[in-house]
């Protein structure tokens, strides 16, 4: 017979996982933002209320399911073969529906030449907490033949990503996983952790370190955002500036750094002339 504790969870992690908003978000997730909200005190209805204001903070807030069935149609509607011109039609229009690749340039390929100039070339890439980001692939400038590895705890959008790296011709892999959990990475010359950090330390202190200590990559490039989802300053850039030293500190590397009005990025590559 299952602990008293076990049945508070699993039926937490039950009624989670049946709200339209959840039902796509990885498994592991859920059960850990349920056990958290349990452990946080309360009735079991205020622990999955908690439970779903924490698990619409880091997913439901950057993309609605609506705009991800749009996704699924556009890529429905792709032609076989796909010219250049409609894979960037539709791919501009599924970055335009996230809340974390909207705020981009809208002309992205420059802020891309600029990261892989202080990466190098990347050889292969590790897309950490990818949501829609791959959708922006025609316009990175990576070699045709360089695997691409998206990770991300929403099974429809990995899905979506997975479609299209098949559609690119694009050797790589898309894979659903709790970024805070022990699921092994794959590993990359260059991982992205854009926008992520900061979700990861709201939900455990600690929590984008011990991400960080677990990438194996040779160049990292990091960002964070510079105001609110409700476009907010809060002080966000300084906030984010601090936290991002912090993470960075004794990690070893050339530290460089670029902004857009949106986003501050960090660059960690190789000192120059080291292998």
């Amino acid at each position: 017979m299952k602990p008293a504790a076990d049945d508070a969870v699993a039926a937490a992690v039950a009624e989670l996982s049946a709200a339209r908003k959840y039902r796509h978000v990885v498994a592991a997730v859920v059960e850990r933002i349920a056990r958290a909200a349990l452990a946080a005190g309360g009735s079991p209805a205020e622990a999955v209320k908690r439970a779903k204001r924490r698990l619409h903070q880091i997913h439901a807030a950057f993309v609605s399911e609506r705009h991800l069935a749009a996704c699924e149609r556009l890529l429905d509607g792709l032609p076989d073969p796909a010219g250049r011109a409609a894979v960037e039609a539709v791919c501009a229009r599924v970055l335009r529906g996230h809340a974390s690749t909207r705020e981009r340039p809208r002309d992205s390929a420059p802020l891309y030449r600029d990261l892989f100039a202080l990466t190098g070339a990347p050889r292969s890439v590790l897309d950490l907490g990818c949501g829609l980001h791959p959708f922006a692939l025609p316009w990175m400038g990576i070699a045709a033949d360089a695997p691409y590895h998206a990770v991300d705890l929403d099974l429809r959008a990995v899905a979506l990503v997975g479609r299209l790296l098949s559609r690119l011709g694009r050797p790589g892999s898309a894979t659903a996983a709790d970024l805070l959990g022990d699921a092994p990475l794959p590993r990359a010359d260059v991982a992205l952790l854009l926008k992520l950090l900061p979700t990861l330390e709201r939900q455990e202190r600690g929590g984008a370190a011990r991400l960080l200590d677990r990438v194996e990559a040779r160049a990292l490039v990091l960002s964070f955002p510079t105001s609110s989802l409700g476009r907010r300053d809060k002080g966000m850039a300084r906030g984010y500036a601090d936290l991002a030293r912090r993470l960075l500190d004794g990690r070893g590397g050339r530290v460089s750094e670029l902004s857009t009005r949106e986003e501050l990025l960090y660059v960690v590559a190789p000192e120059r002339g080291a292998l």
